[in-house]
């Protein structure tokens, strides 16, 4: 930090002939009409230096009630947000039991081909889910598990007419 009493002076040029450079001479004008122009250049320099290295201390200190405002905001928007979540976690679920894209069978664990309309859930489905270890088994899921996935895939992308259709 510089000693008492060394003072620097910058300067920069506008060039008037463009419009946002003759407003903010007129904005200069005016700050230093009221002597307001030296701390505002002082502030500005450190708001957009604080911002440019991703920080926001600077903004807090010098305009409190835009973090405000920003809550507020959140705050309003949260239900909306919620009820659009659900609505999109609804339409998955049904996209999914809609298509017969696999279901979890409550009796072993594994994965079965099937239309997945039952009343159990998806994430019932999911929550009962259970890790088979014999490799027989695992290989037999696993060829299950790919002809339901190509089945899935093609009944989510295909017209009614299309050749992806049994």
């Amino acid at each position: 930090m510089p000693s008492i009493g060394y003072r620097t002076q910058v300067k920069f040029w506008l060039n008037l002939d463009k419009d946002v450079e003759y407003e903010v001479a007129q904005i200069v004008e005016n700050l230093k009409a009221g002597k307001q122009f030296a701390p505002t250049i002082r502030n500005a320099i450190r708001l957009i230096n604080d911002l440019r290295a991703g920080r926001v201390a600077v903004l807090q200190e010098l305009f409190p009630w835009v973090f405000d405002a920003i809550a507020q905001q959140i705050e309003e928007q949260k239900p909306q947000r919620e009820h659009i979540i659900e609505n999109k976690l609804s339409r998955i679920e049904e996209l999914m039991r809609s298509h017969s894209l696999a279901v979890v069978s409550t009796e072993s664990g594994r994965i079965k081909n099937g239309n997945s309309t039952s009343s159990q859930s998806f994430m019932q489905a999911i929550g009962t889910l259970q890790v088979v270890n014999d490799p027989e088994e695992n290989a037999l899921s696993a060829q299950e598990t790919r002809a339901n996935f190509t089945q899935g895939i093609g009944d989510l992308f295909a017209e009614d007419d299309d050749i992806w259709d049994d």
